[in-house]
């Protein structure tokens, strides 16, 4: 198995701070948008703060690279995804197993934080669902998209 390099390690750093960046950004739209649909914001913008992991670890492909490109934002989750396929597989399985266990483990977190154990069942379902899709959305199609482009412009080797 192939260790990280420097070279590695600062293009994770790269992804972090790009994504920072753009987290900082969703502020600008999370407060418009929680005034108009509540706690269904956070859902669905939740794919896209995740999505550093899945992109970094997708890209360089080597074990620990979600959790240290999330820095550890996602609660490993992104990096679970790609752990129970053995680190075999870098496409739509582990990219969507990631965005199924990146949803598990931050709800389980956030239902407490967040107060979504007061609510009814229903709300509580939908409100997972949503995060669910947006972490599809974000974690596993657009990481994948994105992946590709890099394969195409010759800035990564295929899987």
């Amino acid at each position: 198995m192939k260790h990280l390099t420097l070279k590695d390690i600062i293009f994770i750093m790269l992804i972090a701070l790009i994504f920072g960046a753009l987290f900082v950004g969703t502020d600008v739209i999370y407060a418009p948008l929680y005034l108009v649909i509540g706690p269904f914001a956070n859902e669905v913008l939740f794919g896209f703060w995740i999505m550093a992991g899945p992109l970094a670890i997708a890209i360089l492909r080597l074990p620990g690279t979600a959790v240290i490109g999330e820095v550890l934002a996602a609660v490993a989750g992104s990096e679970l995804g790609f752990l129970t396929l053995h680190y075999k597989n870098w496409g739509w399985p582990a990219l969507i197993s990631s965005a199924f266990w990146v949803t598990v483990v931050s709800f389980a977190y956030e239902i407490f934080k967040q107060g979504y154990i007061h609510l009814a069942l229903p709300m509580i379902l939908a409100l997972f669902c949503t995060r669910l899709v947006s972490d599809l959305l974000f974690g596993a199609v657009l990481v994948h998209y994105v992946v590709r482009l890099l394969v195409r412009a010759h800035a990564i080797q295929p899987a």
